[in-house]
């Protein structure tokens, strides 16, 4: 079935199907073994869905917060936990909340009624989330905890029980968390299945092939989905319990315990009693008290007893048990939650979203850089806004947008929509922020005025079009220097020269097409600095040449054959390696049929180009950029551009509206023989690979990339990097595709269709040659493209007149980073603390080419010079030290985090 009307949305997410019970009998009787049945009390309270973070807040987690600190205040037997500090954070600071309340929950928390799990600020999800916002949302939810709550309270244990499928990345995060374990939820059916049949839901998840057992985690799959088992949904309409059915019910619960714990080793067993939004009211402790107690004054009729507890109580309990687990070293993707409901769409689904939320991570790690290098200049103190306290208007944000139903698109248009609003809100904070706090650091002196920067192009074209010199502000956020073409500047003609701060010559271009012209020019960036250029009118154009008849385009290190015939792509010829590659790129559509919504891509029939007809081709060709425009159909168009310099071919796909009930993607297809084989990043840290399943149809094949994935054969690789996520897919043979933007109001069972009549905009790098060519460059490629250097602008009279006020170039640090190693973070850690964050990055694997895969040392001092004084090392969220240090040497994928004094 394909198009038609959607099924009304329910309102809680375990009647979408994923309630499901595949279970199969486990390796015992059973009401043999006396059992210890641990109820885990707790409400998963999304940060936005069906309704936008604030009206959840109201209407909803209020009650809940305020419902269990009255019933846990009242009987010391009960017990909570609570996963998120963005509700939290909300409630503590809401002027409505009584302070006895906050005494209430603190004391809670002492008594070790409450426990905190996860802490981040929100659930990430897995699939499709960015190591540096991962990190960052879970630091900042650590940071809250220890600044409002106490250091005592801080999580040891992980509970990721809503994300669509797990990564093999997360486990070695929340090692390095100090997480002693890890309860995940959502996996697919047949890896379940298989892990009933064994027990084999309790591992240990070695999830890193590079770091191995030093990053395995604990790890306990729920059997049975996260809320309250069968007849315990009181909050939901269940009956009441009663003298007339409480045995009934008694002999159910058994039943179903003595069930699940067949699919487990030993006689401690966890059971979630809660659900999304649960504990608005009484109703769930009341009954649950009367079916417990009469349990456990029966236990041996029933062969259980039953308490509330604690995660860590739980944790404590199986693991007080003298057993053998196995060991895991796989992910969870692609998850299903009945057979043949693959959700691998949400890799895709709201591209504009997923794209935006990417671009602000850009905007928040400069300002971060920006003020963490400028904090201490009296110049702030002139300004009307509090500078960190717009950073983290934007920090908020981008960490609320990290939630599993926030940046996987599946929400409804009105919360994505403010999902938007706040991270616009966000940017619009902190723009003031890089321009105050680059101009402070331009200044030559103390009596310098502060430049007037801007992030608005329209300026230079503006001031060209009045015979004025502008000065472009480049500013680079990474720990090595960077060189390369930035532009697609609109200028009113071509006839501009661009100069350093020495006025000499800087090589540019200007592309013009009939809409407009373009401008381009090469810079040479400094670590963690920045430098300024300026352009200005001059006499004569430069050279540029556009052949209409050339099917090529190059630079030195590839040539691009276009097919005279289709327009597109034939083949690439690596000119470092002397090898041609036969390559076919095409846009092309799958059909979304039945049941295909916001989380679910469901077809059966193969994808078909979106035209059998020629393209249009026109090829530009400048001094340092040629390129190559295509148009597909009135809604698929790009352009394919070599930078001079660069080991990449760009591609900018500009996509929508779509028709409805389409899937469009591009496909490269090339002669690799690759066995069905794909390899794809997992939150942009490690490379995972995946095998063609025939028996899991298209939807099945479908994996997350976060920032790149390739494909490869015994010799040659095709690697792409993305500047969003997205998802992709090697359905035959030596393909690799990527899904751009889905279309749809196919029936659903959530009712929740991605109806995108949006404009969308793709940005992917392809990298083609041998494995060690493509594995040495596509690591710091997928960095460098996923933190776009910022560029502010200012109209001005001469160059002189700049250089008399103002420095031409300035660096935060004394000297580049090694190529293995990135700087994913260096920020104030809080208005409360003066030290800064700084976190090293190994960005290569084991199994990478030499040297690149060998550890690496970083002197602090040499790389920081003066900057920073001392560091302390800690953990990834910053709540533990392990002590002073001045040098770190970084083994593959490595993460090291460090409280630095400035």
């Amino acid at each position: 079935m394909r198009c038609g009307s959607s099924i009304v949305t329910p309102h809680h997410r375990h009647e979408r199907g994923d309630g499901r019970d595949h279970r199969t009998q486990g390796n015992r009787g059973l009401v043999d073994e006396f059992i210890h049945v641990h109820i885990i009390p707790h409400s998963h309270c999304d940060v936005g869905w069906l309704e936008p973070v604030q009206e959840y807040y109201d209407t909803e987690v209020v009650k809940i917060l305020n419902n269990i600190v009255d019933q846990l205040s009242t009987d010391t037997s009960k017990r909570f936990i609570w996963a998120e500090t963005a509700f939290l954070k909300m409630h503590w600071d809401n002027p409505n909340t009584t302070q006895d309340w906050r005494d209430s929950f603190l004391s809670l928390l002492r008594t070790k009624q409450i426990e905190i799990v996860l802490g981040g600020v929100v659930m990430n999800d897995e699939a499709i989330v960015h190591l540096e916002s991962c990190v960052d949302q879970m630091t900042d939810g650590h940071t809250w905890i220890s600044e409002h709550l106490g250091d005592d309270v801080l999580p040891t244990i992980g509970w990721h029980i809503d994300t669509f499928g797990s990564s093999s990345v997360t486990p070695t995060l929340w090692s390095w968390c100090n997480f002693r374990a890890f309860y995940i939820n959502r996996i697919p059916i047949e890896t379940q299945e298989s892990f009933f049949s064994s027990q084999g839901l309790e591992f240990y998840w070695q999830g890193s092939p590079s770091l191995k057992e030093q990053t395995s985690i604990w790890t306990h799959d729920l059997d049975h989905y996260f809320c309250s088992p069968p007849n315990c949904n009181w909050e939901w309409g269940d009956p009441p319990v009663t003298s007339d059915n409480i045995n009934s019910i008694a002999s159910s619960l058994s039943d179903e315990c003595h069930s699940r714990m067949s699919l487990f080793q030993g006689n401690q067993l966890l059971v979630p009693f809660g659900c999304d939004f649960e504990f608005q009211n009484t109703v769930n402790f009341d009954n649950m008290d009367i079916l417990m107690a009469y349990i456990n004054e029966n236990s041996e009729r029933f062969r259980m007893d039953m308490r509330y507890s604690t995660l860590s109580e739980v944790t404590d309990g199986i693991l007080s048990q003298v057993l053998t687990y196995p060991t895991w070293t796989d992910d969870f993707f692609s998850y299903d939650d009945s057979p043949g409901r693959y959700w691998t769409g949400f890799f895709t689904t709201w591209p504009n979203l997923k794209s935006y939320v990417r671009s602000r991570m850009s905007y928040l790690r400069t300002a971060d850089l920006l003020y963490t290098l400028s904090k201490e200049r009296s110049e702030w103190q002139t300004v009307t806004f509090d500078p960190f306290t717009e950073i983290c208007t934007l920090r908020d944000a981008l960490d609320i947008t990290q939630h599993h139903d926030s940046i996987t698109g599946t929400s409804p248009p009105d919360t994505n929509k403010d999902y938007m609003d706040k991270l616009h809100t966000g940017t619009q904070a902190v723009v003031p922020v890089i321009e105050t706090g680059l101009s402070i650091l331009l200044k030559k002196t103390y009596s310098s005025p502060l430049v007037d920067l801007s992030f608005d192009p329209s300026v230079l074209y503006y001031s060209l079009g009045k015979n004025l010199t502008t000065a472009v502000v480049i500013t680079n956020t990474l720990g090595w220097g960077r060189s390369e073409l930035v532009g697609g500047f609109p200028v009113p003609s071509a006839q501009i020269e661009v100069i350093d701060g020495e006025e000499n010559s800087v090589e540019m271009d200007v592309l013009s097409t009939a809409k407009q012209s373009q401008l381009f020019f090469k810079v040479d960036i400094p670590p963690v600095g920045s430098k300024v250029y300026f352009v200005r009118p001059a006499t004569e154009a430069p050279y540029m040449d556009s052949p209409k008849a050339s099917l090529q385009i190059e630079n030195e290190y590839f040539l691009i054959t276009f097919s005279e015939t289709s327009g597109r792509i034939s083949s690439i010829y690596n000119k470092k390696e002397k090898t041609t590659f036969s390559v076919d790129q095409n846009m092309m559509s799958y059909t979304a049929m039945y049941l295909t919504d916001s989380y679910i891509f469901n077809t059966t029939e193969p994808a078909v180009p979106i035209t059998n007809n020629p393209i249009k081709l026109d090829i530009q060709v400048g001094t340092n950029m040629q390129r190559a425009s295509q148009v597909f159909s009135d809604y698929a168009k790009q352009e394919i551009l070599l930078y001079n310099g660069e080991p990449t071919i760009e591609f900018i796909i500009t996509a929508g509206p779509i028709p409805m009930n389409v899937e469009l993607i591009t496909r490269f297809t090339t002669e690799m023989q690759t066995s069905g084989g794909i390899t794809t990043d997992e939150y942009g840290m490690e490379m995972h690979p995946r095998v063609y399943d025939s028996t899991k149809g298209i939807g099945g094949n479908v994996f997350p990339m976060v920032t790149s994935a390739y494909i490869t054969d015994s010799s040659k690789e095709l690697a792409l990097v993305s500047e969003h996520s997205h998802g992709v897919s090697s359905q035959f043979d030596g393909t690799l595709e990527v899904f751009l933007v889905r279309r749809c109001n196919t029936p659903t069972i959530t009712g929740i269709s991605p109806d995108d009549t949006t404009v969308t905009t793709h940005h992917l790098w392809a990298i083609i040659g041998s494995n060690d060519f493509v594995e040495s460059q596509r690591p710091a490629v997928a960095i460098s493209k996923n933190n776009n250097m910022t560029k502010l602008f200012a109209s001005i009279n001469s160059v002189s007149d700049w250089n008399s006020q103002n420095l031409n170039s300035l660096s935060g640090v004394a000297q580049d980073l090694p190529p293995q190693v990135h700087l994913l973070s260096m920020k104030r850690k809080g208005p409360q603390h003066s030290e800064t964050i700084v976190r090293l990055q190994h960005i290569y694997e084991a199994n990478a080419p030499s040297p690149y895969n060998q550890a690496v040392s970083v002197d602090l001092g040499s790389f920081f010079g003066s900057q920073m004084g001392n560091c302390t090392e800690t953990s990834l969220t910053t709540t533990t030290d392990t002590g002073y240090v001045s040098s770190v040497t970084l083994n593959p994928v490595e993460i090291h985090t460090l409280l630095c004094d400035r």
